[in-house]
């Protein structure tokens, strides 16, 4: 518990599956952002992007992919640990690919800003990121949860529970009652390969 910003970390499957599986994607050289496990990302023309983590995210921006699993160099060989300085991720401006939890069933545990409370429960939230821990090569994004709405346009993530550590002793499945928490489970609500919003003429609309 508390606040540890460490990414988004696959929990169970809305469909009771019980493996997680990943799908490769290629990451090109023009990619902005320094690539961490626990990413959460989004395909453009083909290549994957760290999420935006403005404060006022665009209704236009594109959907989700999925979590980064594992990033590799552009010959394919996975990125580990060089220690004691740096954990695996791939730096920017740097091409090479990465193994996507990209399943739409997927819920993730995620650390949140502030303690999330039952009035939360089913609100949509967007991303946002500390700095990572460079040497263990764990992200740095959570949810801001000071910033929880009905509407999904540019909140792109659902909480729907707490995370099982804060349900020990609780009567109920999601927990919430007469307890707040930092560590919440969390569902794409706009998926690439499942869609909250779509785009009409540029508009979004149901």
């Amino acid at each position: 518990m508390g606040y540890r910003p460490r990414g988004f970390v696959p929990l169970r499957h809305l469909n009771g599956n019980v493996s997680f599986q990943t799908r490769r994607y290629f990451v090109t050289a023009s990619h902005e952002s320094r690539l961490f496990p626990g990413d959460p990302v989004k395909l453009v023309d083909g290549s994957i992007r760290r999420v935006n983590t403005s404060a006022v995210g665009s209704a236009l921006e594109p959907p989700v992919l999925g979590v980064i699993r594992t990033l590799y160099n552009s010959t394919g060989r996975p990125l580990t640990f060089n220690q004691p300085t740096a954990g695996p991720s791939l730096d920017a401006s740097t091409a090479g690919y990465a193994d996507i939890y990209d399943d739409p069933d997927i819920t993730f545990l995620v650390n949140a800003t502030t303690s999330v409370s039952a009035n939360q429960m089913g609100q949509f939230v967007r991303t946002t990121a500390a700095t990572a821990n460079t040497a263990a090569g764990i992200s740095g994004f959570r949810i801001e949860s000071t910033d929880t709405t009905a509407s999904a346009v540019s909140h792109r993530w659902q909480i729907i529970g707490v995370s099982p550590e804060h349900r020990i002793g609780l009567a109920t499945e999601q927990g919430f009652e007469g307890v707040s928490a930092t560590d919440v489970e969390v569902k794409i609500a706009d998926h690439l390969f499942r869609r909250q919003k779509a785009r009409v003429a540029g508009a979004v609309g149901p």
